[in-house]
């Protein structure tokens, strides 16, 4: 209970302002309440030919001489300006939760973006997706579920006073509704709890296989798809069942609240009628005042069971997670230029064991370099290690002129373009690909770099020229349209250093002999290094180094 309490408060504090609103807009419509339901007493009473009593004389002799009729009408129209408050209140918070979502994503996906390579690339694929689709959804639901809750409570409050202010035998009808209530949330809150977690992981457990399997779509289909599928189907229905044992626990709970009910309000009468011998008309405004309590403390119970359920599964703790990788800013110097020296560098691979030892690399302004060496011998990581997305753990790194450790590193990668084999075309205008993440661009230049890679001429063919859409991941390309498309994305910054891996893999003749057309064009007036086993990037290179299965590099040009 205690914790469930400091989750709401923790909530609350994260938006007081709008969490205030509805809590003014509830006291609102309970004095309303109040006011209306108190003077519907001793309307109600003259209607009955019953005497009025148990109510103040202010309130007695002020209705007294109003026709009921009128009385009646009047609560009615109070009930609608409640009805009117409640619905411009919960309109006005669901806006506020749209700004919400939209800040939680930002949020999300900023911290992931702003920690050490090392730590985001530890995402496992899908997740990053399932948490906004998902845990967002948790989130959105649990801050509604804590606006229903402040509101809730309050009206509770309201609606207690008005029974008690009209009979405070009333006490036999709350009492009892609220007891059970509290033993039947406590008893299942548990397994709720527990259920919602295990979906939680199985959900990613879905995600994470469908994005594995889905990313080589190729190899997907030239496979055995029903065992795909059979797996798929098997994580998706672990994931179902456990949400499935919640919606059972619910049911059991919504299903039972109406006959308990009723059975409450029975046996209550049945007591006040022989025992206390309570009028008709107090009777009939109880009722009334409790039937429209009773949902409230059904709501307010369940709303307090939801937000301990699903603050597990609320994005702000992904959001605390990622926050907490984030590195100290620390100063670092501007990068002089583009050129590139390793000495004595000791390198490894997610943190195991050596995988480059000594390694010596010099790369000047207006070479082009080449890397060649078997696969899994550490060429991509000296690259990772030059964009900054490794660290070397032993040895001399300077690039532009300035010491690892004391580089500038949002300045140096403005110097630099990677086109690596997981480069993909976005869906979005050719526009947005080639001027890809960039504010106000370029239009002209956009137009330069596609002529120049040699599409100009294809994308006049679609409707709307550049402004035309590209599908996700350029399915509506060939390999050598994306290809040459990520070249013009590569130039568009205009950058120093130029780092391609393996970039011709998998192309046809034609394409590749235009690509290495390109790339040695721009020789001397860019810094290139290529990861390349083609003959033709050799011969056009300045150097050639050999990464080696024992760990070293060697110069073999």
């Amino acid at each position: 209970m205690k914790t469930g309490l400091l989750l709401v408060y923790s909530y609350f504090k994260e938006h007081p302002r709008t969490y205030t609103r509805v809590v003014i807009v509830a006291v609102i419509i309970g004095i309303l309440e109040l006011v209306g339901i108190s003077s519907l007493v001793p309307a109600v009473g003259i209607l009955l030919g019953e005497e009025i009593s148990g109510l103040p004389a202010p309130v007695i002799k002020l209705v007294q001489g109003v026709s009921p009729t009128v009385i009646i009408g009047t609560y009615l129209v109070l009930v609608v300006v409640q009805l009117l408050m409640g619905i411009l209140n919960e309109t006005i918070f669901l806006n506020d939760m749209v700004k919400w979502s939209k800040k939680l994503t930002r949020d999300f996906l900023g911290n992931i973006l702003a920690v050490e390579f090392k730590q985001s690339a530890k995402l496992n694929p899908g997740e990053a997706e399932t948490m906004i689709v998902r845990n967002l959804s948790y989130s959105t639901s649990i801050r509604h579920a804590v606006a229903n809750l402040l509101s809730d409570s309050i009206l509770c409050l309201f609606y207690i006073m008005i029974v008690l202010f009209i009979s405070y035998y009333a006490i036999f009808l709350l009492v009892p509704l609220a007891v059970i209530m509290l033993l039947m949330q406590s008893v299942t809150l548990r397994m709720r709890v527990r259920y919602t977690k295990i979906a939680k992981q199985k959900n990613l457990e879905v995600a994470q296989h469908i994005s594995e399997f889905f990313s080589d779509l190729r190899g997907l289909l030239l496979g055995k798809k029903k065992i795909f599928l059979d797996r798929a189907e098997q994580l998706v229905l672990k994931a179902f069942k456990s949400l499935t044992r919640n919606a059972q626990v619910d049911a059991v709970m919504h299903q039972s609240y109406q006959p308990l009910l009723f059975l409450i309000s029975l046996s209550t009468v049945f007591i006040w009628k022989t025992i206390f011998n309570i009028p008709n008309a107090t009777i009939l405004l109880i009722l009334y005042a409790f039937y429209r309590a009773a949902p409230k403390i059904n709501t307010t119970i369940s709303k307090f069971s939801e937000i301990v359920v699903k603050s597990p599964a609320d994005i702000k703790l992904d959001i605390m997670r990622w926050e907490q990788l984030i590195p100290a800013p620390r100063p670092g110097f501007l990068p002089k230029d583009a050129s590139v020296v390793f000495k004595g560098v000791e390198l490894r691979y997610n943190d195991s064991k050596n995988l480059l030892q000594d390694v010596n690399f010099e790369v000047k302004l207006g070479e082009l370099v080449c890397i060649v060496g078997k696969s899994g011998t550490g060429k991509s990581t000296i690259l990772d290690v030059i964009c900054g997305f490794c660290n070397p753990h032993k040895g001399l790194v300077r690039l532009g002129q300035v010491g690892y450790d004391e580089l500038d590193w949002r300045q140096w990668r403005k110097n630099l373009a990677l086109l690596r084999p997981e480069s993909v075309v976005v869906s979005g205008t050719w526009i947005e690909n080639v001027a890809f993440l960039e504010d106000n661009p370029d239009l002209v230049k956009v137009e330069r770099l596609l002529n120049d890679v040699g599409l100009l001429e294809h994308v006049k063919e679609y409707s709307g020229g550049i402004n035309a859409e590209i599908s996700a991941r350029g399915g509506n390309l060939s390999a050598g349209q994306r290809q040459r498309l990520l070249m013009a994305r590569m130039l568009y910054r205009d950058p120093e250093l130029l780092i391609l891996d393996e970039p011709t893999s998998n192309l046809d003749t034609a394409t590749e002999i235009f690509i290495h057309d390109l790339l040695f064009s721009l020789k001397r007036k860019k810094t290139i290094i290529v990861v390349s086993h083609r003959d033709s990037v050799k011969q056009h290179a300045d150097r050639i180094y050999e990464v080696n299965m024992d760990g070293g590099v060697t110069v073999i040009k």
